[in-house]
């Protein structure tokens, strides 16, 4: 590789030493970042845990007040009402028809009471349905809590001995959590009647089903309190001490004078927020995770900075001195500079990639209003419009010991050569820099038209430029390419190989050899230049039918060039043929012949005469192309050929109708470009391929749907079109109807028709 440069082998064996010296501890600086960041979203998924514990602590807290105030009201009216009259339904059915006062009394108090305990129960409900709110169950929340409003004897409890250990809230309710013997986790609470028998108001919470839902399908309300989500958007909280924790939870009840107000977590008891009397809900103490974080990288600000950053500097250092060793800065956008002048370069970049954007140049030559690769042209493509003296490059590179790299433009349109060298000395010296003091190495690229005058004039002036300004910098001839080629077919395959070679002398990666595709001006070896007027004698012998004598012309001068390219590159010879083909296609056009008639089997020329290796098998193309072309010009008018082409088509596709044809099937087989076919069908019917095929389709299509016998799926099927949905839409879309409304209306029409006969 010609850029890499000369280092002593030790330097390199030392930079590398030092590279791996200094990787390994950063290396293991970020895995141990790695493990405390791992540990901090450990430690912050338990505090969420807890926190929603907490959480449902608080809905405990409010189902043991509403069961308290339902007891409550029960001890109240203990008095008058007994168990037996919740059992017995008929017991106050005709309190209305006595009169009897007392009676009314004992009936008012049952209603408010009954009024009470409804409330309550209702304000359960209200909690359950908060908690359902909160997190969003994806199942109802009676499966989480079964609730029993109806007390409950005593006797009909079992294992009363679980509860008989408990504390006692006074000296005749027992209040607290007990395990059954399906392992629920129940909230009981024990109170006497009247008769000294016992009742227990139960509320059943199934604690699998809840530790189901929480921890594993249900979605918060606001995820940002969880660190990592599953894919279903369930938090990740299967820490095998998460789950013990979890799996410890035993509910202890304290007397406040606010109620329930502490729950113990495994071996952490967490106070809880004061129950606000105003609305069933609490109030919201979260854990602030990204304030953890924020707290982790405070505390190791210091460690990071002046452990972890000097290493990554030190590597990306040491990178940065192995590769300059190693290699020279080819590419121009990447070079070793300030990031200001970088992008300066990258703009000077872009106006040459614009200058050889296909599409742009494609639509402006091919409408004739711009001609190719003239500085103006590049100009206004590099600021998006018309510039004063916009035959100037930019001039706002304030570039400094920088390896510079400019490409000069130059068409057989440049008359003036000196004055075109004078506007390129001129847009240097207005380049915005205190001093000139390029490196060694920098290059002034000349793209020049092939038909451009004084080839040797041209290397003598920019010769004598580039030493004036780059003084010890090489120029080198970037490529050498015909402007007219450019309005051929696909704008000049030839173009490609200079078009490449800009943009990838652009964007090369570091190490990467230039292309070249000339040779450096300041020799005295003379261009290969193809004479004036030798293509058109070519053709006029062509014209005339003397076929052999220009085929004894074109050997004279291939011979001729044999001799003289043993002084020359490979790729000067390779352009001679290429340009030696552009002129005659130019030629034909020039004469009335469409270029894009030239090669009906789709044979590209350019790309054939590239792939060719050697003089004697490209010496035989030639042969081969000049035969070709006289056979077109001697072959009549060519409007009657392509008539013939489209007549040919035309019976293809009438055979073909229901199968699945297209441009490209088409043209296959009658041996021809897809390109060119499609260009006949505009030149001769005025009309796309694609047009024509669909009239053809539903003008069978109407033939077909005469037959009341064929489905419309089998008529669809029938003209090419397998969807019988899509077919409707084509067919509504080109006679306004559907295939269905066109049947009916022309059935109708048939039976009118045959009514007036009779």
């Amino acid at each position: 590789m010609k850029n890499l440069k000369k280092v002593p082998r030790y330097y390199i064996r030392i930079l590398f030493i030092l590279l791996i010296a200094s990787m390994v501890p950063t290396v293991w600086l970020a895995g141990f970042l790695y493990t405390r960041m791992s540990d901090l979203i450990r430690t912050a998924e338990e505090e969420t845990a807890i926190h929603y514990l907490e959480q449902i602590s608080h809905s405990m807290e409010l189902i043991v007040k509403n069961i308290e105030d339902t007891v409550h009201l029960l001890q109240l009216n203990n008095d008058f009402i007994t168990y037996q009259h919740f059992k017995d339904k008929n017991y106050f059915r005709n309190f209305h028809d006595h009169y009897n006062l007392d009676r009314i009394s004992e009936y008012s108090r049952f209603l408010k009471l009954r009024t009470g305990i409804n409330r309550n129960l209702e304000q359960f409900a209200t909690t359950a349905d908060f908690i359902q709110s909160v997190y969003f169950y994806d199942t109802k929340v009676r499966e989480v809590f079964s609730m029993e409003y109806i007390p409950t004897p005593i006797q009909s409890f079992p294992h009363r001995e679980w509860y008989s250990h408990l504390p006692s809230i006074d000296e005749k309710t027992l209040i607290g959590p007990v395990l059954n013997k399906d392992g629920q986790k129940v909230l009981y609470m024990v109170f006497p009647e009247r008769d000294n028998s016992e009742m227990v108001f139960i509320v059943n919470i199934n604690v699998s089903l809840l530790y189901n839902f929480l921890w594993r399908q249900i979605e918060p309300r606001n995820t940002e309190n969880f660190f990592i989500l599953d894919n279903n958007g369930s938090p990740l909280l299967y820490d095998i001490r998460m789950e013990k924790m979890i799996q410890s939870i035993a509910w202890t009840v304290k007397e406040n004078s606010e109620g329930l107000n502490a729950v113990q977590a495994g071996n952490k008891k967490l106070l809880v927020s004061s129950w606000k009397d105003d609305y069933p809900g609490w109030s919201y103490h979260g854990v602030n995770n990204s304030s953890q974080f924020a707290a982790l990288f405070n505390q190791n600000r210091r460690f990071m900075l002046w452990i972890l950053l000097p290493l990554l500097f030190i590597n990306l250092s040491l990178l940065f001195l192995l590769r300059r060793l190693l290699y020279k800065p080819i590419d121009m956008v990447m070079g070793h500079m300030p990031e200001e002048e970088a992008r300066t370069l990258d703009r000077l970049g872009q106006w040459i990639d614009e200058a050889v954007n296909e599409r742009d140049v494609q639509e402006e030559l091919l409408n004739k209003t711009v001609p190719a690769f003239q500085t103006d042209y590049l100009s206004r493509k590099l600021d998006g419009g018309d510039v004063p003296d916009s035959s100037l490059p930019p001039t706002d590179l304030p570039f400094k010991d920088s390896r510079l790299r400019v490409l000069a433009f130059f068409t057989e349109e440049n008359e003036d050569l000196q004055e075109a060298l004078h506007k390129l000395s001129q847009w240097s010296s207005s380049l915005q820099w205190p001093s000139v003091s390029f490196r060694k190495g920098s290059e002034l690229f000349v793209v020049m038209d092939g038909e451009t005058p004084a080839y040797s004039e041209i290397c003598r002036l920019t010769d004598d430029f580039t030493s004036r300004v780059y003084g010890e910098s090489n120029l080198k001839l970037f490529g050498a390419i015909s402007q007219k080629s450019w309005n051929t077919e696909e704008l000049y395959k030839g173009r490609i190989q200079v078009e490449t070679a800009l943009k990838d002398y652009l964007k090369l990666p570091f190490g990467t050899p230039v292309i070249e595709l000339g040779r450096p001006c300041g020799t005295d070896i003379a261009p290969l230049i193809l004479e004036k007027g030798f293509t058109e004698n070519l053709l006029d012998l062509l014209k005339n039918g003397e076929k052999e004598e220009a085929a004894e012309l074109l050997r004279f001068r291939l011979a001729q060039l044999a001799d003289e390219g043993e002084d020359h590159l490979p790729s000067e010879v390779q352009h001679f043929y290429i340009h030696l083909v552009n002129s005659l296609l130019n030629g034909l056009r020039d004469r009335g012949y469409d270029i894009y008639l030239s090669d009906p089997v789709g044979e590209d020329p350019f790309v054939t005469l590239i792939n060719l290796k050697t003089g004697d098998a490209i010496n035989r193309w030639l042969l081969g192309f000049l035969d070709r072309i006289a056979g077109r010009i001697s072959g009549g008018d060519e409007n009657s050929q392509a008539r013939s082409y489209i007549s040919t088509a035309e019976a293809l596709i009438d055979e073909q109708l229901g199968d699945d044809i297209s441009l490209s099937s088409i043209a296959e087989q009658m041996h021809l470009s897809t390109f060119y076919l499609s260009r006949l069908f505009k030149e001769v019917r005025n009309e796309t391929f694609t047009e024509y095929l669909r009239v053809q389709r539903m003008k069978k299509a109407r033939q077909l749907l005469e037959d009341r016998e064929l489905k419309i799926k089998d008529v669809s099927r029938r003209v090419g079109y397998w969807s019988s949905n899509y077919f409707i839409k084509v067919f509504r879309k080109h006679y306004g109807v559907t295939p269905g409304e066109f049947r009916d209306a022309q059935l109708s029409l048939k039976r009118k028709g045959s009514g007036s006969n009779q």
